[in-house]
């Protein structure tokens, strides 16, 4: 059980006054005090025994008080007797449920039992516009953490910032402060026509009525409010399958070869890239390889070891030779960049290795299926480098499962939706297939 201490002790005395006693209770460094309403004339206060005089801790004492007094110091042992026992029930109900102690759950406890009848207090409730404020401080500062009891990633604040940005324009535009009250269906269908029309992107609109969802369910949770029209199906979010693109195994050699040595920072870069290829990892995950990620196994394959930052699984990837040989370049330390320069580098390196093929995707901006060509080097990000050696690994003929075990996919689905093979590229990976290589003997 939990460790705690129980004491009894009286207000500020006052011989010949009564004086209230207060109940104190120590637990892991903290102080709780309560009143138990319960008084008491200092001189019959015993604080050795924290407790009034009664027969056992001081008999002669005792025997010479008036019969009244001695029942009305019975009485009121019995009744810090109850608190006693109280405390003692508490915290073996906490322990038995793995709970923190703090004094807001004994105050509540204490007050269910001994203060029935008195009217609770309406929990304080802050507007939305004030918890948003709040909720945005506390993920900044560590005070909210995420489901996982971790704290909330760079980029997560950034898109928490983004959408208080947008909340805050769409109430101008409407001239009204949102309330709890207020986010419904119709206020949701308006918001998603102020996205559109700002030809906002469908996944950029998602992430924010996502971001809105959170941070309403919260305050919900909370007790802020009790408006629970977020939870409709109705209200949901948006996410579509963006076309990506993967880099085939030609374009990569010509990435890797191209001469950079009189420019650092895109020789860098360009390494750090193709190492993401290379592992099919994230780039959270592959920027950050070091020495002590590598390790060699008893059959003598080096293999790098992550836990991957989204997910937290442990992976394992064999390093391949052209893995290796940037790995040596760095003395098994990647050098220090960020996404941002990488993203930008790595179009200015893909287009001098004339990858330039024309490129067509579609996509819903505001509310519109639109199409777009562009040259193959501009829609080149450092996840193109995770998608690639997911992919390569496929036309490889690396199981399915196998390559998951690399590049941490929960789910086949996942995986293969999560690859870009073309139809002429599985055609072309299917002919090597015994089935289109053998002749089959047809039993009659």
């Amino acid at each position: 059980m939990l460790s705690y201490n129980v004491k009894f002790k009286l207000r500020a005395t006052q011989p010949g006054k009564p004086t209230p006693i207060n109940l104190l209770v120590y637990f892991d460094k903290t102080q709780f005090k309560y009143s138990t309403r319960q008084k008491i004339l200092p001189e019959y206060w015993n604080s050795e025994a924290n407790r009034p005089y009664n027969k056992k801790t001081d008999p002669e004492l005792f025997k010479r008080l008036p019969e009244n007094t001695k029942r009305e110091l019975e009485v009121i042992s019995f009744r810090l007797d109850e608190f006693n026992g109280a405390a003692k029930t508490y915290f073996e109900y906490f322990t038995f449920q793995r709970e923190q102690v703090t004094p807001e759950k004994l105050k509540e406890k204490f007050d269910a039992d001994f203060r029935p009848d008195q009217p609770k207090k309406e929990p304080k409730t802050i507007d939305l516009n004030t918890f948003i404020d709040n909720f945005i401080k506390d993920i900044e500062n560590g005070k909210r953490l995420t489901p996982a009891g971790e704290r909330y990633k760079l980029n997560t604040i950034k898109n928490y910032k983004s959408f208080k940005t947008q909340f805050d324009l769409y109430q101008q535009k409407h001239r009204k402060k949102i309330q709890y009250k207020d986010i419904t269906i119709d206020f949701y269908h308006s918001f998603l026509e102020f996205f559109n029309k700002k030809d906002y992107h469908l996944n950029t609109i998602g992430r924010h009525i996502k971001t809105l969802k959170v941070i309403v369910r919260a305050a919900l949770d909370e007790g802020h409010h009790t408006n629970e029209e977020i939870n409709r199906k109705q209200f949901k979010t948006f996410r579509e399958q963006i076309d990506t693109v993967y880099l085939t195994q030609k374009e990569i050699d010509k990435i890797s070869e191209l001469d950079l040595s009189e420019e650092p920072h895109l020789d860098r870069d360009r390494d750090i890239f193709l190492v993401g290829i290379y592992t099919a990892q994230r780039f959270s995950d592959y920027h950050r390889i070091k020495k002590e990620n590598i390790r060699t196994l008893e059959n003598g394959q080096k293999v790098i070891e992550l836990h991957q930052q989204k997910t937290k699984e442990k992976v394992t990837i064999p390093i391949k030779p052209e893995l290796l040989t940037i790995l040596k370049k760095y003395n098994y330390n990647l050098p220090k960049t960020y996404e941002q320069k990488v993203n930008t580098n790595i179009k200015t390196v893909c287009k001098r290795a004339k990858i330039k093929d024309k490129i067509q995707t579609q996509s819903i901006q505001g509310g519109m299926k639109v199409t777009t060509t562009k040259p193959k080097h501009k829609l080149i990000t450092t996840h193109t480098a995770r998608r690639t050696g997911a992919t390569l690994m496929y036309l490889a003929g690396i199981p399915t499962i196998s390559a998951m075990k690399i590049t941490g996919h929960k789910t086949e689905k996942q995986f293969l939706e999560y690859i870009k093979v073309t139809k002429e590229e599985n055609a072309q990976n299917l002919a090597l297939h015994p089935y289109f290589n053998t002749n089959l003997k047809i039993v009659k």
